[in-house]
């Protein structure tokens, strides 16, 4: 074993130290190597000074271990020492959640043995005991962790993940760790970890080795055919929720449409269209038709959706469902994409109503509503009410204390208020802020940095600073194309400011081309009466300007002066600043 090296042997002696020095309580260990840790503690400490116990050697039919098992370990011989680990197989084999309770409710009764404990885990369950077993964290005396010599194959650097916070860090951790005991895993208990293992890598894809792809896919793949061999069950739709709403992450989008349909169909079978269960399945259906682009079947979804919830719902005041309240943001996202902004704000003001009676005007959760809203308020033009929502929300988390994965995107949003009103000071102090949370959240090179970067060229581009402007935009692009989010609204950010700045310095075909690809994105992703869609059809003007070509940067023109006079009227100030830019146009000669 070749461990004892840097910070390790550093650890491992500290360790040794308060293991001979303490006299009873709970002590911890973390790390991915735990028995030959503790084979190491054995050797220096002798094995009639201390008791081990493997997790690994009982049997999981025997159920959750309660404190009686902890006392039959500890009266296992007269040692002082009583070592118990691989206690993360407690949360494999039963539940992460009922584990991590059980065992934060026996931290009392443990100690009252009166001797020394030290539990090993691994980093994912270090993390989990640390979130949701507070009492039993809070009373560890000791708290130890040893790194392996290298990565394991295909994992992130141990700098990248020490430097991510929150549920981020914990989800990474979890998938890791459940991908790894899938591996020796067959039957049911396979199709369970690769489960875990899906759920996790949805919610941090973006922060995993794309290659992960690949492995997530084979989970499926086996998962999927696992349960085409069972009958559905209403009371277990979750699974099947969750491998569709994989596949279509996997852009397999007819295999998570079948399952789509087929629980669908069998919960307005055997319950009707009336039930809850149903309103659930729309909003999984919905997401089909949102990663598909079909906006309009989605927006009825979200409709039916809501409907049953209220129609269900008894009163207001007893509070939002998890699945009503999550179909109303998502209808605010499709309210906003068709620039129906008050619809959008209506939305958001009636929840964070409830949620301020509810919880109080300094309540944390507020801040993804206020978020929200100010978002509405920028697509409104009315960036003062925009900037002090975002403000309020800062505020809200800066108070709590967290680490909160909305601080860059808060930063962010408050930098781009201040470019927007011309001051180009403010807004680099923020959006070096939001950069600075972006590396301590996300490490580097996070999908996270790409509107950041966007935002960072904008800045430059204001100061003057052209060449300055095009490498961050080009920082951006690599990570588009590192991350193969090429087909979001991001990339199609970063497409069409590349274009612009490119028409600027004169090169007009490759600023085309960006745009193009910026206009196929936006009118997939907001139709074509949008203002952003309308604003790259001006650029596209700009360029083919550029080339000379007037007759085509007519017509782009004209495309975008309709947008707005559909929108705004046709006597808003840019419908009148278009047609006179289009008078001027026709008066140039065409070829």
């Amino acid at each position: 074993m070749n461990q004892l090296t840097g910070e390790n042997e550093e650890q491992f002696q500290m360790l040794l130290m308060a293991l001979e020095g303490t006299g009873q309580g709970i002590c911890l260990f973390q790390s991915d190597e735990q028995s030959e840790w503790v084979a190491l503690i054995l050797q220096h400490l002798g094995k009639e000074n201390v008791i081990t116990h493997n997790i690994a050697d009982d049997d999981e039919k025997n159920g959750m271990p309660d404190i009686s098992d902890f006392r039959h370990w500890a009266a296992s011989s007269t040692a002082d020492i009583v070592i118990i680990y691989q206690l993360q197989l407690l949360g494999l084999r039963f539940g992460d959640t009922e584990a991590v309770e059980r065992l934060n409710y026996m931290r009392d009764q443990i100690q009252h043995i009166g001797k020394l404990f030290l539990f090993g885990v691994t980093p994912y369950f270090a993390l989990l005991l640390s979130r949701s077993a507070r009492d039993l964290y809070s009373c560890i005396r000791y708290h130890f962790k040893f790194s392996p010599p290298v990565p394991a194959a295909g994992k992130m650097p141990a700098e990248d993940i020490r430097q991510l916070e929150g549920d981020d860090k914990l989800e990474i951790e979890k998938y890791w760790e459940y991908k790894k005991e899938s591996q020796n895993a067959a039957g049911d208990e396979k199709i369970r970890l690769s489960l875990e293992c899906m759920s996790s890598w949805l919610t941090v894809r973006g922060m995993l080795p794309f290659q992960e792809t690949n492995t997530v896919r084979q989970m499926a793949e086996i998962t999927d055919m696992y349960y085409r061999k069972k009958d559905i069950e209403l009371s277990r739709l979750n699974p099947l929720w969750l491998l569709a709403d994989t596949w279509v992450e996997l852009e397999s989008r007819e295999k998570g449409l079948y399952w789509y349909r087929l629980i669908s169909d069998k919960v307005k079978t055997e319950l009707g269209s009336g039930h809850l269960l149903y309103a659930a399945a729309l909003i999984h259906f919905a997401n089909y038709y949102n990663q598909t682009g079909n906006y309009e079947q989605c927006e009825l979804c979200y409709d039916q959706a809501i409907a049953i919830y209220e129609e269900n719902e008894t009163s207001l005041r007893e509070g939002y469902s998890e699945d009503y309240r999550e179909a109303l943001l998502r209808r605010a996202i499709l309210y906003r994409r068709k620039s129906q902004f008050r619809k959008a704000l209506a939305i958001y003001e009636t929840i964070l109503e409830h949620d301020t009676a509810k919880y109080g005007v300094g309540y944390y959760g507020n801040a993804v509503c206020l978020n929200n809203m100010g978002r509405v308020y920028e697509e409104l033009y009315d960036t003062s009410s925009a900037l002090a929502k975002y403000q309020e929300a800062l505020q809200l988390i800066l108070t709590s204390g967290k680490k909160n994965h909305l601080l860059p995107t808060l930063y962010l949003n408050i930098s781009c208020i201040y470019w927007k009103n011309g001051d180009t000071k403010n807004a680099w102090n923020n959006i070096k802020l939001a950069k600075k949370m972006a590396e301590t959240l996300y490490g580097t090179e996070s999908i996270h940095f790409i509107p950041i970067y966007t935002t960072i060229s904008a800045i430059w581009k204001t100061r003057q600073q052209p060449d300055k402007a095009l490498e961050a935009l080009r920082k951006a692009l690599t990570l588009v194309q590192k991350a193969h989010v090429e087909e979001t609204e991001e990339a199609a950010f970063v497409y069409h400011n590349m274009g612009n700045l490119l028409t600027e310095q004169g090169q007009a075909l490759s600023a085309v081309s960006f745009l193009q690809k910026a206009l196929q994105l936006r009118t997939k992703i907001y139709g074509e009466m949008h203002a952003l869609t309308a604003s790259t059809y001006e650029g596209l003007c700009q360029a083919f300007c550029l080339l000379a070509d007037y007759e085509t940067a007519k017509k782009h023109l004209t495309k975008a002066r309709n947008i707005y006079a559909a929108l705004y009227g046709p006597d808003n100030d840019k419908a009148k600043y278009l047609n006179q830019l289009l008078t001027e146009l026709t008066s140039l000669p065409h070829h």
